[in-house]
């Protein structure tokens, strides 16, 4: 007891976790009142409120809850960087492409277009692809903005409704059906 008594006591010495007060109240740490939030014995108002909600005052940034901060769009942290609202492998920040649709290589230091091919691998889509699935994917559409329905092994063209008809095909890839027009 006497332990966590001296761990508590360090810990507010150094500034960490202190709690704020209004009046004669005291707000914890990392808690909301009157649409402000208590961060380290100060209270914060408008979009910094977002630290005490765990959510990014950004949409683009992430927040990490065991560092309980905000990571900016592109940081990296750790092994993982934040993307676009979203924890990746730190590679996605440490190396940026002119088009999402392409990929970097970091073997051979370059750029990847969409459907080109390494030795082992291929970049479809921003993703790499084992070498024989791109072959496959490009051997059943004739034309890139066309798409390939495994389900009824069938070609469809740009802009025309999936055989489900929740989907259509825009520019080679299946999107909401509300979307192609």
């Amino acid at each position: 007891m006497l332990l966590l008594a001296v761990m508590a006591s360090t810990a507010s010495a150094r500034g960490m976790d202190q709690p704020c007060y209004s009046g004669d109240l005291m707000i914890r740490h990392g808690k909301i009142h009157e649409n402000k939030c208590c961060w380290n014995g100060r209270m914060l108002s408008g979009d910094r409120v977002a630290k005490c909600q765990n959510k990014p005052s950004n949409p683009n940034d992430c927040f990490a809850p065991r560092q309980k901060k905000e990571i900016k769009h592109g940081e990296i942290m750790g092994k993982n960087c934040c993307w676009q609202g979203i924890f990746l492998s730190k590679a996605k920040c440490e190396t940026q492409v002119s088009h999402p649709d392409n990929c970097y290589a970091a073997k051979l230091g370059k750029e990847i277009k969409h459907g080109e091919q390494t030795p082992k691998f291929c970049c479809w889509y921003g993703q790499w692809l084992h070498k024989d699935k791109c072959e496959n994917i490009k051997a059943r559409v004739s034309h890139p903005d066309n798409c390939y329905a495994p389900k009824v092994k069938k070609e469809i063209m740009h802009g025309e409704i999936g055989p489900l008809g929740n989907s259509c095909c825009w520019y080679g890839k299946w999107v909401s059906k509300s979307n192609c027009s």
